[in-house]
């Protein structure tokens, strides 16, 4: 026992009460805005190349998306964290952000999107999550459920000190595998509603993606579906389609923008049907069907000849 209350009092001073600049309430968490910030910066290059890597064949697109970002950041209430904001190159319908404020959106979930609103809905939510540090608060949840099973652990082994040594080293991960909780996400939403009407969007766009990602889970097939990834980071559900409502009616209505979303998209759109071909092509090499593959490949290069992926 008295080692254990010996490693809590190592650790429990590295942690600090900190004002949470989105709600202002305090918050209890192991790390610094510094070291979420350098968390951030040294996870985002490996994590976005294990997601598909950023999606070069369209730079006006990325440069559309980064400035709808910037747009949204300059308006947050944790402005000075160093905002990154990447289009990756996978089919996933799905966006996420690491601590210090680098957030990325596939191109999965560009295509569901319907306008500008729609995009800075996704990017506020996104934005939300690293201004109010949800993912220093989440580490430091993990890290102490973890940290109490590794004592009990080393107290068998008779190695009390390792546990704390394998906690540190593990923070960082832990930032890559955090889920937020419910109140996260509401949270995300509410404040993120707030930034769209900040910076001139029109909020109820927010409202509209989660009704659409709310029908989508509700249909068995979606079960099997790209879905899956956004559903299980950012689960959609009655209460916050309501929750998200009654904030609409509370903020001033904003633009939509859609004519300058189009334009953004055209590429995308038009080069949609050269992925759906070349992931038939996949299909038809696993049946073993490699003259077909070809086929569908060559078909895929006719249309977007810049994509490595087709040629690779």
């Amino acid at each position: 026992m008295r080692q254990i209350v010996l490693i809590f009092l190592i650790v429990v001073p590295i942690a600090s009460c900190s004002v949470n600049p989105v709600t202002g309430q305090r918050d209890f968490t192991l790390l610094s805005v510094d070291e979420e910030v350098s968390i951030g910066e040294k996870n985002f290059a490996p994590a976005r190349q294990a997601k598909g890597g950023d999606y070069h064949v369209d730079l006006e697109l990325q440069r559309y998306v980064r400035d709808v970002g910037l747009k949204l950041a300059a308006v947050a209430d944790n402005r000075q964290l160093p905002y990154e904001f990447v289009v990756l190159n996978n089919p996933v319908p799905n966006a996420w952000v690491l601590p210090g404020g680098k957030v990325a959106i596939n191109r999965g979930l560009l295509l569901y999107l319907r306008d500008e609103a729609q995009l800075a809905a996704v990017l506020a939510h996104e934005i939300v999550h690293a201004a109010a540090r949800h993912g220093a608060i989440q580490i430091t949840r993990g890290s102490y459920m973890q940290f109490g099973s590794s004592v009990l652990s080393a107290q068998t082994e008779g190695n009390i000190y390792k546990s704390y040594a394998d906690l540190v080293t593990s923070i960082g991960a832990a930032a890559w595998m955090a889920r937020y909780g419910r109140s996260d996400e509401l949270e995300a939403d509410l404040y993120g509603m707030r930034y769209m009407a900040r910076a001139g969007y029109e909020p109820v766009a927010a409202v509209e993606l989660q009704q659409t990602f709310l029908a989508l889970a509700g249909k068995a097939e979606t079960e099997e579906s790209w879905f899956n990834a956004l559903f299980s980071s950012h689960p959609p559900s009655p209460k916050r389609v309501s929750a998200n409502q009654m904030t609409a009616r509370g903020l001033v209505s904003g633009a939509r923008y859609k004519n300058r979303f189009e334009h953004a998209m055209r590429n995308l759109r038009k080069d949609k049907r050269a992925y759906n071909a070349a992931q038939a092509a996949g299909r038809a090499l696993s049946k073993k069907l490699p003259k077909n593959a070809i086929k569908l490949l060559d078909k895929a290069i006719a249309i977007q000849p810049s994509e490595a992926e087709f040629w690779r």
